[in-house]
């Protein structure tokens, strides 16, 4: 990917101070002849807003959209920051009007910043003192006071600490009492920019020493440039952290999240003062120290655009399909990996708890219940077939789950493992790819072997990628083919088995035979995996026995040549839904032929004491039988009775004698196939 820049034309002859936009085509300038424009994109014309008193340039400009929810409809506002040469900063809910003045610091106040909420703000001078002001403009706290100017500094992603500079060093500062700061060497001379990345929680610096330099949080440094020709003097991160510009002399670098330069861009403008992202994250705009507005746009990828305050659907020949809705909607918080859409469904996180996914189809525009996780979730893909649809996630723990989407809120989802940290669907052939540390696991068909954990797990590939490096990052999954890129930004293709499709075409056709011909060539675990799969849902008992065979499941390939030698109809069709993995569809066939003590069984077997209570109860039979096997359970593993349901039972005589006791292992043989 690259940088296409062009440079605003104006009569202006006042120099760029400070940047920022209020509109996917419109920039507020702030220039120092004490007057705010605007910079319209499309028209290319420059419009007066408003003056700042006498002697009072611009020097930083923040700007912050909320959502209000009024008359059942949700309106977007923007709150405008601007901090000014004579020490004041200036409150505007409109760019045209100064709501608010307050003389804040002694001398220029260099920055000053909005929280992620929008509920405070901080400003930093030359007086080196930072303060904290309520959104109205309130002093809640001076949270430095008396050090060296402090030139630049920012937000952590939940705005409880500041990073800032003074001279040659890097400060994180808690806003949390009895916390110690955190104080770092950083440069061979005057740090002039500082950035914190709100997604991946680190921190660029930039100085006169001509380097840029990542930090982590805890001032630990993570990458090191080498020298450019000109000293650093603005840095920006991507809202979703995954590219980071860094602007010198003349100079724009394109770098990734780990600092490698992916373009680097020349210009004719001079030091780049300033860079501000615009809201849908495709274009920037740079504040030129020769008075130029420089507005550069990424090229060589594809976007997902939102809008501040609505989302808007369109099909590829432009036509508006819908405009999804959800609650707490708040379209300019949203990130890349938050978000997700496939031809059916649309998957936003939601943006004030991280642990709710709002879902909605795409047509109609209909909202679907909420999931709920149990631990915030990091990233989130969607992916449907033809007549379901599946979203896969990566929580907090590192835990990698696929969600089967429902129409009602009771979501049914599945641990597939941990410690993973990026992911990719392949639509072509329904795999899943993920990372683990530096291994690289491929899922065949994790979709149609879910309620099967065994063969889940027989059924992947795993690739040693740690020849390419650490920090790998997933780019796409097609064909056969993965597009991935390490922390040098280096791109790597990696193959995996081109036999995969061909087994999936010959099962789509019914071509059994050529399927086992092709896996015993071939003798690989995961393909014989898959085809056991789908060779028990399509009731093809010899391909399936061969199958478990050959992944050595010698008791199901057993439970395949009992089920040829039964002539009982209801015991190969809940068999059958037992082998898929589908337990509760196996109880109910046996429950509608009258198959009371088989069903109870089942669920003796599988350990569901509770599920094996109720039907007893309910039915009125067999409670001897469950009240039976409960006890020699406990016995056999030496353990008290804990269950409060089988407790209110313990009073009940068990006749070793009973006719229906006796009966019992007769149908333990049904039951031995343990998922």
């Amino acid at each position: 990917m690259r940088l296409k820049s062009t440079i605003s034309e104006d009569n202006i002859s006042s120099s760029v101070e400070c940047i920022s936009w209020i509109g996917n085509y419109e920039i507020l300038v702030g220039r120092d002849d004490c007057m705010l424009y605007k910079w319209n994109q499309t028209t290319r014309e420059q419009i007066k807003l408003c003056s700042l008193p006498e002697n009072s340039s611009p020097i930083d400009l923040d700007v912050i959209f909320t959502n209000q929810r009024q008359a059942n409809k949700v309106t977007g506002s923007e709150q405008i920051l601007l901090t000014s040469s004579n020490g004041s900063l200036h409150l505007m809910n409109k760019p045209t009007k100064i709501d608010k003045s307050i003389e804040a610091h002694e001398g220029n106040i260099l920055v000053g910043k909005w929280s992620a909420d929008g509920s405070t703000l901080f400003t930093a001078g030359e007086d080196g003192s930072i303060k904290i002001w309520s959104r109205i403009g309130m002093l809640r706290t001076k949270l430095v006071v008396n050090g060296e100017p402090i030139i630049s500094a920012d937000w952590n992603c939940d705005s409880s600490k500041i990073v800032y500079t003074q001279h040659d060093s890097i400060c994180i500062k808690s806003l949390k009492p009895n916390v110690k700061s955190i104080r770092v060497r950083g440069h061979d001379g005057i740090i002039l920019t500082v950035s914190w990345c709100k997604a991946n929680d680190i921190i660029v610096s930039g100085g006169e020493d001509c380097c840029y330099k990542i930090w982590d949080s805890y001032g630990n440094s993570v990458y090191v440039s080498e020298i450019l020709k000109y000293p650093v003097t603005s840095t920006s991160w991507k809202a979703d952290g995954k590219l980071l510009l860094i602007g010198s002399f003349n100079t724009i670098l394109l770098c990734n999240r780990y600092g490698v330069i992916q373009s680097i861009n020349y210009t004719d403008c001079g030091s780049i003062r300033m860079f501000s992202w615009s809201p849908d994250n495709t274009q920037i705009a740079a504040a030129c120290a020769d008075g130029k507005l420089l507005i550069s746009t990424i090229i060589n990828r594809y976007f997902s655009i939102f809008m501040n305050s609505a989302v808007n659907v369109y099909s590829y020949d432009g036509k508006l399909v819908s405009s999804p809705k959800w609650p707490n909607m708040q379209c300019d918080r949203i990130q890349e990996n938050y978000v997700s859409m496939s031809s059916k469904l649309l998957a936003i996180r939601d943006q004030l708890n991280d642990k709710m996914v709002n879902m909605c189809e795409v047509v109609p525009s209909n909202l679907l219940p909420v999931f709920k996780h149990e631990s915030p979730i990091n990233s989130l893909q969607l992916m449907n077939t033809k007549d379901k649809n599946y979203l896969a996630i990566i929580d907090s723990n590192l835990n990698i789950c696929v969600i089967q989407v429902e129409k009602n809120d009771s979501y049914k989802m599945f641990k597939l493992g941990s410690m993973f940290n990026g992911m990719s669907w392949n639509e072509q052939l329904g795999s899943l790819a993920a990372l683990q540390y530096t291994n690289l696991i491929v899922w065949y068909d994790p979709l149609l072997l879910l309620n099967d954990p065994i063969l889940t797990r027989k059924s992947i590939e795993k690739i040693d990628l740690s020849i390419y490096g650490s920090n790998l990052e997933i780019e796409s999954f097609e064909d056969n083919l993965l597009n991935l890129t390490n922390e040098e930004g280096i791109r790597v293709t990696v193959q995996i088995s081109p036999y995969l499709e061909s087994l999936k075409s010959f099962i789509s056709k019914s071509k059994w035979m050529e399927c086992r011909t092709l896996c015993r060539s071939i003798n690989n675990e995961a393909l014989w995996a898959v085809l056991a799969g789908y060779s028990v849902l399509d009731k093809q008992l010899d391909t399936a026995e061969e199958c478990f065979i050959s992944i050595g499941y010698m008791e199901r390939a057993s439970f395949i040549q009992h089920l040829r030698k039964s002539s009982d109809r209801t015991i190969n069709e809940s068999s059958l839904a037992l082998l898929c993995g589908n337990l509760n569809e196996a109880e109910t066939i046996l429950l509608r032929s009258g198959s009371t003590l088989k069903a109870i069984m089942f669920n003796i077997k599988i350990h569901q004491w509770v599920r094996a209570l109720e039907l007893a109860l309910k039915h009125k039979r067999f409670l001897n039988v469950v009240i039976n096997e409960r006890r020699k359970y406990l016995e056999l593993f030496k353990k008290p009775e804990n269950n409060e349901k089988f407790l209110k039972y313990s009073d009940v005589v068990v006749d070793d004698d009973d006719e229906t006791v006796k009966e019992v292992e007769k149908e333990i043989l049904y039951s031995t196939l343990i998922i």
